[in-house]
């Protein structure tokens, strides 16, 4: 009885190592998809001129996430008409990875960007937020609200 074995082309699995990583770190660097919509839930626009972006994704805390956009853009006009809006608040959905950041406007800010340009600055909160705000019992048979 004779043992067979078989050999491992190194090189080959190294390719395919590399070339999966290469693939990860390609996806990992695409661009996000910002989304805004009004306080109806009414898609206004898909963001692709902002000049920087960051969204923080905290565990069982709210996280912030700001926007700045260029003042002429059509998004940063729509957010600072406040007046002329049909709803007062503002939401952001950003998709990145299979994961969902969403959140509603917390402050706009028009101001100078480090170029000496006009920019539009957005502050959203986390839809975390709402979430402290509701009242929740555990069993309402056990202890009804009005006994609470």
């Amino acid at each position: 009885m004779t043992a067979t074995t078989t050999t491992i082309d190194f090189d080959a699995v190294f390719a395919d190592i590399a070339a999966r990583l290469k693939r990860e770190d390609d996806r990992r660097v695409e661009r996000p998809t910002i989304r805004l919509w009004d306080g109806d839930w009414n898609y206004r626009g898909e963001v692709w001129r902002e000049n920087s972006a960051k969204f923080q994704l905290l565990e069982n805390e709210t996280g912030t996430g700001t926007i700045e956009l260029p003042a002429t853009y059509y998004l940063s006009r729509w957010l600072t008409d406040h007046k002329n809006r049909p709803t007062d608040n503002v939401h952001i959905t950003v998709d990145h990875l299979g994961t969902r950041w969403s959140g509603m406007l917390d402050e706009v800010e028009l101001a100078k960007g480090d170029d000496g340009q006009r920019v539009v600055r957005a502050t959203f909160r986390h839809d975390f937020e709402h979430l402290k705000n509701i009242i929740a019992y555990a069993n309402p048979f056990a202890c009804p609200p009005a006994f609470g």
